[in-house]
């Protein structure tokens, strides 16, 4: 089985043998013989389980050419570009650029023409960008590389919900496929249009949100505004309430990428996001410190139906459309619009969020809103149901893990499939040995972890993948 004296387990192996040697040599009593090769065939086990375990068989090395960082948004960006850091551009391109300069002094002091030459190494390359954790293949994205003055990685704004990020110190992995044939497959299958070719669907994420969404339903308040608002999306957006809400968006978009294809969408998201930011910037609105204070509420119910109360006021801000107000105008046209929250998380501002039970089982009512504080025993009391969410949430992500784990496992059955789905791999390698098994190495798994390309004798990439 071959000798690693580095390890403890070898050297319990190496004493156990020598013992059963002897008491073969000696012919010992049976009774201690037999106690003598369960001690041995233990010491295998552990020798096989330390020599290689499960997770010698993952990905999960550090890879040569990736840096990693905290992401930033990149207002100047375009949406198949991503800004990396100065640092981290150097390191990744570095050995480009002095193979293209051959001079290691220049490169070294990165002097004006060793920037120059990076610049345009990066402006042809792809790069691919990781947010972990992978639930989705969206979690890979290839952009095209601009080099930042900064300690951060500028990402797109439109790209954020498809990667599952956003900017508040979620950190990203980048990737530098080092090949040309890994070049081309990287555009070919992972950048924002590929993925958006591949999956029309898509196009619910790439949708602006937020301070963007926001600042459309703003300019569609008006009839000149709905007008430039089709001009820029290339179809008609309909807004049957008096405003575009991003479903709304959502749909015509869908038009354009059926009719237009994916490269005018993409255009026209870019334009409408832009100009749905300028809107928002000019536009100064914020949350007013008296937040409410026009809305009347109704009267406080005389039992205890605290629940329905809530739901009384919940609905008397919902039929409000004073949009231009500043008491709540901003607020109100967010979550109309599909921008941002939702209408019982306004009401949480300075309504009444109704019945909830605290630690203990009892009953609380929680009249006060965030603009007016809760009482000691209202926040307790909000605590259960929050913590109570938030366990929910857990749940839910650990079975998603566990869903993507169980469905990412390895299909083949040659010797590295076996040895990746198995708890204890050394057992499968060790009898493979044995037997002189040889992997044939045929299925996509088993290729992909020894470094070979996904496909023999230069098959083309599965569109699956």
């Amino acid at each position: 089985m071959g000798v690693f004296e580095e390890l403890p387990e070898y050297s319990a192996l190496v004493e156990a043998n020598a013992k059963m040697e002897r008491m073969l040599t000696t012919q010992a009593p049976e009774c201690l013989t037999q106690k003598t090769i369960v001690h041995l065939e233990t010491c295998v086990r552990e020798f096989f389980d330390a020599l290689l375990s499960p997770a010698h068989l993952r990905f999960s090395a550090q890879v040569l050419f990736s840096g990693r960082t905290v992401i930033a948004p990149g207002a100047d960006l375009r949406i198949d570009q991503v800004g990396l850091a100065e640092e981290i551009a150097w390191k990744l391109f570095g050995p480009m650029v002095l193979r293209e300069l051959g001079d290691e002094v220049e490169v070294r002091a990165r002097s004006q023409r060793a920037a120059q030459v990076l610049d345009k190494i990066m402006e042809r390359s792809w790069v691919i960008v990781y947010r972990a954790p992978a639930l989705t293949p969206t979690a890979f994205v290839a952009f095209r590389p601009v080099r930042r003055p900064e300690h951060v990685i500028r990402l797109h704004s439109l790209v954020c919900r498809m990667m599952n990020a956003d900017f508040d110190g979620d950190q990203v992995a980048v990737f530098l496929p080092i090949t040309e044939a890994a070049q081309h497959e990287a555009g070919e299958c992972l950048s924002v249009a590929a993925h958006l070719e591949r999956d029309p669907g898509l196009i619910e994420s790439l949708c602006p949100t937020n301070e963007a969404m926001w600042g459309l339903a703003s300019l569609s308040l008006t009839p000149e505004g709905r007008r430039e608002i089709a001009e820029l999306a290339g179809t008609d957006v309909l807004a049957p309430e008096g405003f575009i809400t991003r479903e709304a968006l959502i749909e015509a978009m869908r038009i354009v990428l059926k009719r237009d294809g994916v490269g005018e969408t993409l255009q026209a998201l870019e334009r409408l996001m832009q100009r749905g930011f300028e809107v928002a910037k000019q536009s100064g609105a914020s949350m007013s410190p008296f937040i409410g204070a026009t809305l009347k509420r109704p009267s406080e119910p005389k039992v205890d139906d605290w629940n329905r109360y809530a739901e009384e006021v919940t609905e008397q801000i919902a039929s409000r459309t004073d949009f231009l107000e500043d008491d709540l105008g901003p607020q109100l046209l967010a979550v109309k619009s599909g921008a941002r929250g939702q209408l019982r998380q306004l009401n949480w501002l300075f309504g009444v969020r109704g019945m909830a039970t605290d630690v203990r089982g009892r009953s609380v009512v929680i009249r006060h809103g965030y603009r007016d504080g809760l009482t000691p025993e209202e926040i307790y009391a909000a605590v259960v149901g929050a913590r109570g969410g938030l366990m929910c949430i857990h749940d839910e992500y650990q079975q998603a893990i566990e869903k993507v784990r169980e469905s990412h496992k390895p299909k083949g059955f040659g010797v590295l499939s076996r040895a990746m789905r198995a708890k204890h791999p050394g057992v499968v390698f060790a009898r493979a040995a044995a037997t002189g098994e040889v992997d044939p190495l045929a299925d996509v798994d088993s290729r992909l972890f020894v470094g070979l390309p996904v496909a023999p004798h230069g098959n083309k990439f599965p569109r699956s993948l």
